[in-house]
């Protein structure tokens, strides 16, 4: 009887210990999984790996973090979300504005007109205002403090010094169609900390849009002949976003064979070509042509042309031409002179003859 109560606690002092062990083993792989989870919190994120309008790698990260380890040198990092942003174009502060950004942006040019609280932010000298892009003002812009600069396409070197001095840079391209203007909305969503709002936008872009050409899908298309400069004859080819706001609103641009975004053509060409419709921007009013008559008083030998005689010489707002967040607007105003039998307003006051 002895042994067996000798047997029955050694039993009992094994079974002890194991169930000592084994809590011991749970809690050893508990505290080595904490140390990975912790380990995992700190290791630098990335948010997002993209490229930019010059195809270079921009690499997102969390704002405060640091930079992640063998990334290479000539990847840009951007801290995601900025809270001082520079716009070097007007289509990417309206798109800011338009995705909740406007408080952040502290640098624009001084074509930005839209939305009013840009205008409003200018007059009020709450924004550093760019008299030129072409030579960026780099004392002007760095005095903002900008954290991020975001341009359109222009040559390499002329950011390289924003970037040396720690400021990373974001070049941007609406492109010529509106699938890349989707894009380029999408990408500044990203690299803002506001894709939610961006894609919004562009599945709200995209929507209107596909309304508008449904809309149009049964009539005739109209050829357009669109005047981007007078002196030479200018227009838009057919890799031009022009020729995209054309298309969608359900017309033809007559010159989108030529494989150029901005050809010189010849009064010859035009009249051969014959459209059924010319439209130019308001800023023509800048450079005296005010009417169809200040048009002809240039080029005479235009006169007969369809357009002229048809009485379709129209004008419309600078903004129909801005790629961005008001690309279907401008998509449906030219639908609207195009087709004005389709539309319960025929023109809108802004299409002027």
């Amino acid at each position: 009887m002895l042994y067996v109560g000798i047997a029955i606690g050694l039993i009992a002092l094994l079974v002890a210990s194991s169930g000592l062990f084994l809590q011991l083993s749970a809690l050893q792989r508990i505290e080595a999984r904490i140390d990975t989870l912790e380990q995992e919190l700190t290791k630098p994120k990335i948010l997002y790996a993209l490229k930019d309008a010059l195809n270079k790698t921009i690499v997102v990260i969390p704002r405060g973090a640091e930079r992640p380890p063998g990334i290479p040198d000539e990847w840009t990092v951007v801290r995601s979300p900025p809270e001082r942003i520079a716009s070097f174009a007007p289509s990417i502060t309206a798109t800011l504005f338009k995705i909740g950004l406007g408080d952040k942006v502290v640098v624009v040019t001084k074509w930005d007109e839209w939305p009013p609280e840009v205008v409003e932010k200018k007059r009020r000298g709450l924004v550093t205002v760019l008299e030129s892009i072409v030579e960026p003002e780099v004392e002007k812009v760095m005095a903002a403090r900008p954290e991020l600069i975001l341009t359109i396409k222009m040559r390499p070197e002329k950011l390289k010094k924003f970037e040396e001095l720690g400021v990373p840079v974001v070049v941007i391209d609406y492109g010529d169609s509106v699938d890349s203007i989707i894009r380029a909305i999408i990408l500044l969503g990203r690299v803002t900390g506001a894709e939610i709002k961006a894609q919004t936008l562009a599945i709200e872009i995209r929507n209107n849009i596909t309304r508008i050409a449904q809309k149009v899908s049964g009539a005739p298309r109209p050829k357009v002949f669109w005047l981007v400069w007078h002196k030479p004859l200018m227009t838009a080819g057919g890799p031009s976003f022009i020729t995209a706001l054309i298309e969608a609103a359900g017309g033809t641009n007559i010159f989108a064979d030529i494989p150029r975004p901005w050809p010189i053509i010849s009064k010859e060409e035009l009249i051969a070509r014959n459209p059924d419709v010319i439209i130019l921007t308001e800023s023509f009013r800048e450079s005296g042509i005010n009417s169809v008559d200040d048009f002809l008083k240039l080029y005479p030998e235009l006169k007969d042309l369809k357009a002229i005689r048809d009485n379709k010489f129209f004008f419309v707002s600078d903004a129909a031409v801005q790629p961005g967040p008001r690309t279907a607007w401008a998509v449906e105003q030219i639908a609207r002179l195009l087709h004005p039998q389709l539309f319960a307003v025929p023109v809108p006051i802004y299409a002027t003859h």
